[in-house]
């Protein structure tokens, strides 16, 4: 009860409505500089949704392949991103990134995370897909045993 108590004078001294300005001012700033950030060093690789969505933003993809791939080789960096279509249920799928920006509280560590995003786009983008690689069978070389 005294929880509550607290929570309610937090709330009626206006406290709370105080706490909700600042974030939204912060938030706004910060997913401005994500968009920034990752238009000018990604712009031929995403297109990023100017929508608001919350603490998240989504952009597609402009490569062929999977954004499950990209989603897969960012998660080996380290980074917290989603694929797209796998949030579809019906309609067909567009292939892009769910990315949260609410931790990104400095340039440089946004720097960072994106070049990381840039190499996963990038190694996608070098990788062949399967119909393109070429096989080739290699003979054993012979041991120094069986000379």
């Amino acid at each position: 009860i005294l929880q509550q108590k607290v929570l309610a004078s937090f709330m009626s001294e206006g406290h709370f409505a105080l706490h909700l300005k600042k974030s939204r001012i912060i938030c706004t700033a910060r997913r401005k500089m994500v968009i920034d950030a990752l238009t000018a060093r990604l712009g031929l690789q995403l297109s990023v949704c100017p929508k608001s969505c919350g603490l998240h933003l989504f952009a597609t993809t402009h490569t062929a392949g999977s954004d499950s791939a990209i989603r897969n080789a960012a998660s080996r960096k380290g980074l917290a991103v989603s694929d797209l279509s796998s949030r579809y249920i019906s309609a067909q799928p567009k292939q892009g990134l769910l990315l949260g920006y609410a931790n990104f509280v400095s340039e440089i560590q946004l720097a960072r995370s994106i070049d990381m995003l840039a190499e996963c786009l990038d190694d996608h983008n070098r990788r062949p897909k399967t119909s393109e690689r070429k096989f080739r069978i290699v003979s054993p070389k012979p041991d120094a045993a069986s000379q």
